[in-house]
């Protein structure tokens, strides 16, 4: 809405001598980093992120690791950390794309290097 010529008092979520610059999670839409640098701000009656493969969340803060997200235990296999975009830093003993790949440590039959096979009696 114009409050006179060439000042107008933009909506919440607008920005711009037209209102019509988007803000996105307090960034505008022009800004190189807006959405976290891996989406892009849509303009619609509420401007959103829209995150590129791989990026998630409000902001696009969060990624994942081959398709499961930074934050789930069952990532890198659950033997490493999701350290960027389909990045897995694996534990010690294992290696992979997704660490899913024994350095050659025998695996015993509860599926650990341990040998403690007192859970299955």
């Amino acid at each position: 809405m114009c409050a006179a010529p060439n000042v107008c008092d933009c909506v919440a979520n607008w920005y711009g001598s037209d209102c019509d610059t988007a803000i996105c999670n307090g960034a505008l839409e022009t800004n190189p980093v807006v959405c976290g640098g891996h989406g892009t701000c849509v303009g619609s009656a509420s401007p959103y992120c829209s995150c590129v493969m791989g990026y998630s969340g409000d902001d696009c803060e969060l990624w994942s690791c081959y398709s499961v997200g930074n934050a789930e235990p069952s990532v890198c296999s659950g033997r490493g950390t999701c350290i960027a975009l389909d990045s897995c830093c694996c534990d010690s003993g294992w290696t992979g794309p997704t660490c899913s790949e024994s350095m050659g440590l025998p695996l015993f039959a509860d599926g650990f290097e341990s040998g403690d096979l007192s859970a299955w009696s």
